[in-house]
């Protein structure tokens, strides 16, 4: 996180420590089990506006 890399969580069903603190899903990508198959595809289809958000949302969060 600290180098801007998105964390990607491949596990259902499972909320993260801090869900309730912070928006996780602005800065973090969630793929179902099922689609783990697809991940690259899914990870690559991801528009570069949306990456580069994330990665801003990164700053506000890593050091937490």
């Amino acid at each position: 996180m600290l180098h801007g890399c998105i964390p990607v969580v491949v596990i259902d069903g499972v909320h993260m420590k801090f869900e309730t603190l912070f928006d996780v899903d602005s800065f973090s990508i969630r793929i179902p089990e099922a689609d783990v198959a697809n991940i690259l595809t899914i990870l690559k289809a991801l528009p570069e506006e949306r990456v580069r958000a994330m990665q801003a949302n990164l700053g506000q969060v890593w050091h937490r």
